[in-house]
């Protein structure tokens, strides 16, 4: 697959070119704040990309996870989330980059992202390791620290990161964590091969509707 950059937009520079001018299908604007000065500015910009058929995903640093985007400006043709601190804005921004522009195993798309994640906000949270089992333990206690059960997730995009070729043992392992949602929720999963210097052997990234 021909996988396409994303383009990234920090709602505190200026924006010096036509934003709908981007080939992007995928946009991450970033609001290092959550004031209201900061937060239209992402607007606007959500709006313009959208002009440009560009689907936007809002990373806002709050003080708390519990924080909530006001309905007005949420995008329509987009996604949001807050992070509690730059440092795990960069790693959400990371993270996103890292699915949408690796050609993967198992590869994610734009699309993949547009139909789960449109017009809602989404949780994330990651974690690495060298067994499945226990990393995705850790992902289920990062959902617990804000206040959400992953289990009750209506939509999840997961991206899992490996450093060798999958085993029968892991996929397995893969279908059980899946079969403990309810009926009715929606998946779409993709899987990307870790460097070789990677230090683990296991990553997985969560993105979720709650």
């Amino acid at each position: 697959m021909n996988k396409k950059s994303v383009k990234i937009y920090r709602v505190e520079e200026a924006i010096c070119s036509p934003i709908g001018s981007t080939d992007s299908e995928i946009a991450i604007i970033r609001a290092n704040s959550s004031n209201d000065s900061q937060l239209r500015k992402m607007c606007n910009i959500a709006k313009l990309l959208e002009k440009g058929n560009v689907f936007s995903i809002a990373i806002i640093v709050a003080d708390n996870s519990t924080w909530e985007l006001n309905k007005e400006l949420t995008p329509s043709y987009g996604t949001w989330t807050v992070a509690d601190s730059s440092l795990n804005a960069d790693k959400v921004e990371n993270d996103i980059c890292r699915i949408i522009e690796t050609n993967g195993l198992i590869d994610l798309d734009a699309n993949d992202f547009i139909s789960l994640l449109k017009g809602e906000r989404f949780y994330y949270a990651s974690a690495d390791g060298d067994k499945f089992e226990d990393v995705m333990g850790t992902i289920e206690t990062e959902a617990k620290k804000q206040g959400k059960n992953i289990f009750d997730s209506k939509k999840i995009l997961m991206s899992i990161c490996i450093k060798d070729d999958v085993t029968i043992e892991e996929m397995n392992r893969i279908n059980d964590f899946l079969e403990g949602f309810h009926d009715n929720f929606e998946c779409k999963w993709g899987l990307i091969e870790l460097p070789v210097s990677s230090s683990s052997s296991v990553r997985v990234v969560v993105l979720t509707i709650l």
